[in-house]
């Protein structure tokens, strides 16, 4: 008997997707995901760096992009459960719930700035095309970029302790080289479940689950607490 797959609520009901699909919902959902640090990196730079703003007006962009930050990590993960529950049940694809937000996170960094100076199932015929190296190649930036947030957040939230200055940013590298790990070995099963389809071959083996990619949701969003506490004390010491 197959293993049930995580989260459950999306793999209980419906039929098994194109892999194709479930690979570019994937990459969609990596693609979110450095979104969600790319306007913490914005939000950590404007209060770190000396940037020429008004104190007030800095905190205000700084605490938006932040805030955005956390409302995209969140797209990023039910985004990928809504299109993937809407790919195994044959349903048209939702649209994503914070474009809004986001528009209004860029909107506040260019202001900021300028106060200083759907688709249908196909059948089955595979083309292999580059999905797994692509796939694979958003992993490695994601993870790239996950690892380096949660290096500078365990830095910082260790400021004055050298112990842990040391333990954190080392348990972020450790956890950057398991989900190097994780992710190989999910890009090899999708490329066996693929290989199988190919062929017409039976197989016992289904697309990976969302273990993975709650996990990296759940990082993400640590890092981004992280920089939530950093913003805020700056803020609140200007």
């Amino acid at each position: 008997m197959a293993r049930a797959r995580f989260p459950r609520h999306v793999y209980a009901s419906g039929d098994e997707p194109d892999p194709r699909f479930s690979l570019a919902n994937e990459r969609t959902f990596l693609a979110w995901v450095r979104t969600a640090l790319a306007f913490l990196a914005g939000a950590v730079a404007l209060e770190a760096l000396a940037t020429p703003l008004n104190p007030t007006v800095r905190a205000i962009a700084a605490l938006a992009l932040v805030a955005t930050a956390l409302l995209v990590v969140l797209q990023a993960w039910i985004g990928w459960v809504r299109i993937e529950r809407a790919l195994r049940q044959d349903r048209p694809l939702p649209s994503p719930l914070t474009t809004l937000p986001v528009t209004i996170g860029l909107v506040a960094v260019t202001g900021a700035g300028g106060c200083g100076p759907a688709t249908r199932r196909v059948g089955m015929t595979w083309d292999r095309g580059l999905q797994f190296e692509r796939t694979d190649l958003a992993w490695r930036r994601t993870v790239l970029a996950v690892t380096a947030g949660l290096a500078l957040a365990g830095r910082y939230l260790a400021a004055g302790n050298a112990v842990l200055g040391i333990a954190l940013p080392a348990a972020a590298l450790v956890c950057g080289v398991g989900m190097l790990w994780l992710f190989t070995a999910r890009i090899r099963q999708a490329e066996r479940v693929v290989r199988a389809i190919t062929i017409g071959a039976p197989t016992i083996e289904r697309m990976p689950g969302g273990g993975l990619i709650a996990a990296v949701a759940l990082m993400t969003g640590v890092a981004i607490l992280a920089g939530v506490v950093f913003v805020s004390t700056a803020a609140l010491g200007t």
